[in-house]
């Protein structure tokens, strides 16, 4: 009896072993859970700001400075002055973000010794800023308007700004905030 009884488990061993080949290789319309899987995807979207003028491609946009004082010394350049023109550019960034104005930095005309301020202002109105003042927040999403102006005044006012073309350059900062 003995050996009747290890055969037969040997038997329904192999029984089970074959079933189980079976059921794994069962069409899938079989009743059960159906094997799953995944496939993941990652990306990083950096962080961007576009400065734009919407007539050129150029990064650089144009203001105009307009020389006042009394007589025939000029002691102070504008861009607010009559006859003088803002500089317009506006900026799209895809996150918050910090804008900073740099000082105005001679670029043309003798070296006058001058102070000079910069500053920003913003369409729809959401700050003002100088160089010395502190970042105007821009919402991620929206173009925003910058309408920026400058002045120099010469610190000699006896002699003030000789006769020649001057030009000064203003870097506008976008950083991530």
């Amino acid at each position: 009896m003995r050996y009747i009884f290890i055969c037969l488990l040997a038997s329904l061993g192999s029984m089970v072993v074959g079933l189980d080949a079976i059921a794994q290789t069962a069409p899938s319309d079989a009743r059960g859970e159906e094997p799953t899987g995944k496939v993941r995807f990652f990306g990083e979207v950096p962080y961007a700001c576009e400065f734009s003028n919407g007539s050129s491609d150029s990064d650089t946009v144009d203001g105009v400075l307009v020389p006042e004082g009394s007589g025939p010394i000029y002691t102070r350049l504008s861009s607010e002055a009559p006859g003088g023109r803002s500089a317009e550019v506006d900026l799209l960034c895809n996150g918050t973000s910090d804008l900073s104005v740099g000082e105005p930095v001679q670029i043309r005309g003798p070296s006058v010794d001058a102070d000079t301020e910069a500053f920003v202002t913003t369409t729809p109105s959401i700050g003002t800023t100088t160089a010395s003042g502190s970042p105007i927040e821009i919402p991620p999403g929206r173009v925003i308007a910058l309408t920026v102006d400058m002045i120099a005044e010469a610190r000699d006012t006896a002699r003030g700004f000789p006769p020649e073309n001057y030009g000064y350059e203003v870097m506008l900062t976008a950083s991530p905030r």
